[in-house]
């Protein structure tokens, strides 16, 4: 690793020094400050616009960049209509705590790692299905290659994190609400108890897309309830146990 780097991935290197690298011709330089967690909002919101896609992606990951400065968000109602012991354990397994492990940068070789605590998620992808239930572990997960490294260098890896992300949930990022207030819009907005059934609504924001994947294996883990997503008011997708029955676009 050369020194600019070094100094483009070390999270103690000045926020200053951080806007200069990134207005580097090297498009790995400016992942690696895309993917500093020392890279100020400022700096990230022009590298969320970079013409290289692994830089932007890096930047959209990164917490210090303000959810309003996500120019690609698409808003989501889920709904949930079941058997009230089913909505419940749904509620309670997309809600439970949970903790991953992101490598931020490499120095020297030498991964380092930082721990993302979500004491109350409120509703987690993470939670519908991990990588772990795979048996990937976070050092194979947390693998970034740029376009030119991505067939020389997987060592056997067949997904990066955003693969997996994507063909797991539909979506690259979670909408975890974390300790650090990340994804602070999604909400719990109603749950509603009538005789023998329940419903509840979340409300959450998406990078790209709807979370199809995802909803899909949610509704899989409540085979008796009907699972409603909207997305941006514009598309309405209605699962049962796990496959979609029916499909509306062109809402107002």
């Amino acid at each position: 690793m050369t020194d600019k780097s070094q100094l483009a991935s070390n999270p103690n290197t000045p926020s200053d020094v951080l806007a200069r690298l990134a207005e580097d011709d090297e498009h790995t330089i400016r992942q690696y400050v895309a993917a500093n967690p020392n890279t100020p909002a400022h700096v990230l919101h022009v590298l969320a616009l970079d013409e290289v896609y692994f830089v932007s992606e890096a930047a959209a990951e990164n917490p210090n960049l303000p959810r309003d400065e996500r120019i690609w968000d698409t808003k989501n109602t889920l709904t949930i209509v079941g058997p009230v012991d089913e909505v419940e354990m749904i509620i309670n397994r997309v809600g439970k705590p949970f903790e991953v492990s992101v490598r931020v940068n490499e120095v020297q070789r030498e991964a380092y790692f930082t721990s993302y605590r979500y004491e109350s998620p409120v509703f987690s992808f993470c939670n519908i299905i991990s990588y772990k239930d795979e048996g990937i572990s976070d050092d194979e997960y947390a693998r970034w290659f740029t376009e030119e490294e991505e067939v020389e260098d997987r060592d056997g890896l067949e997904k990066s994190w955003y693969e997996w992300n994507v063909d797991h949930w539909g979506v690259a990022f979670d909408v975890a609400v974390s300790n650090e207030g990340r994804n602070s819009d999604t909400e719990l907005v109603l749950t509603y108890i009538e005789s023998s059934q329940t419903t509840v609504v979340y409300r959450f924001t998406t990078a790209y897309d709807a979370p199809v994947e995802g909803i899909t294996r949610l509704s899989k883990l409540i085979p008796n309830s009907q699972v409603t997503l909207s997305a941006d008011n514009i598309i309405e997708i209605v699962f049962n146990n796990g496959e979609i029955v029916s499909e509306t676009s062109g809402l107002s």
